[in-house]
């Protein structure tokens, strides 16, 4: 696993307006939920098996992942809401 470490000075950081603070940790946060499920995904199709009762195991987990997936991409919405057309969007296109 690679870790990516931004290293960020206190006086910029303490020059970032609040709503902004809150975006960033709001997506990190949904983007770290959305890698861990993607994890989870591969994990549970990777070896596929010839038992069925283990072929009915992964279709399940497959199926739920799934839906926890569904359940987060509503951080589109917290997307859309908290960025999109804010002070915080600096011109992206709407998604």
């Amino acid at each position: 696993m690679k870790l990516y470490v931004m290293h960020i000075e206190r006086h910029k950081f303490d020059g970032v307006p609040e709503v902004e603070k809150a975006f960033y940790i709001n997506m990190g946060h949904l983007r770290n939920e959305l890698m861990v499920l993607v994890k989870f995904l591969k994990a549970s199709v990777n070896k596929p098996s010839d038992n069925p009762i283990l072929i009915d195991v992964q279709m399940a987990q497959t199926f739920l992942i799934r839906e926890f997936w569904q359940a987060r991409s509503g951080g589109v919405q917290l997307v859309k809401q908290l960025y999109i057309g804010t002070p915080v969007d600096s011109g992206s296109k709407v998604i």
